[in-house]
């Protein structure tokens, strides 16, 4: 009697105990488990409850807990709380914030934007200032006249050094001027041979 006695005092408590586990914030589902039953049968009565991740785990003092581990080798104290942690779901909430981050980042104009942007006097030369000096009268020429030798007596025009020449600016006067040299001539042949008759 002894012995049997002996051996039902050494035999493992099958009795239930009564665990919380925390799913989300602000939510907790009360499970009844025995202390046999291990972390992955924890989860497998989470499960029947909520939807559960393939990577979810359960989580004792900052503790991610082995799924072979049974409720029995965590000495666990009465009405102990347990958290449920899900790596995947956690990964998938990170990229909103670097969203957050990339949209502000994207509305605010880079100092290089800014400075692309914002127009920037450009210097303007002044405008050359147009010569007073007079040009050549001949048409299609833009070089200045010259004074003086680049007055024309005929046509009263005045040219540059290349055009000054009657001949190089088709004066109207050429044939009168032509003429009047012929008649200088004549004049001047017809006194030599006056003083030359004198002579005689």
């Amino acid at each position: 009697m002894d012995a049997q006695t002996s051996s039902r005092s050494s035999s493992p408590s099958t009795d239930h105990i009564q665990i919380v586990v925390n799913t989300t914030p602000g939510k907790s589902i009360p499970l009844k488990v025995s202390p046999t039953h291990t972390i992955a049968n924890v989860l497998e009565f989470l499960s029947a409850s909520i939807t559960l991740p393939l990577d979810s785990k359960l989580v004792l003092a900052g503790k991610q807990l082995d799924p072979s581990t049974t409720v029995g080798e965590l000495n666990l104290v009465e009405s102990p709380t347990l958290n449920l942690f899900t790596p995947s779901q956690r990964n998938s909430q990170e990229p909103e914030s670097s969203e957050i981050t990339t949209t502000l980042s994207a509305s605010q104009p880079s100092s290089s934007t800014a400075t692309s942007g914002t127009s920037t006097p450009t210097s303007t030369k002044p405008a050359a200032r147009k010569s007073n000096k007079p040009r050549c009268t001949k048409d299609g020429c833009k070089a200045p006249a010259q004074p003086i030798v680049g007055d024309c007596g005929f046509c009263q025009q005045r040219f540059c050094g290349k055009h000054r020449m009657l001949e190089s600016h088709n004066c109207p006067g050429l044939a009168d001027a032509r003429q009047a040299d012929k008649d200088r001539n004549t004049a001047r042949l017809e006194h030599e041979r006056t003083v030359t008759l004198r002579g005689l």
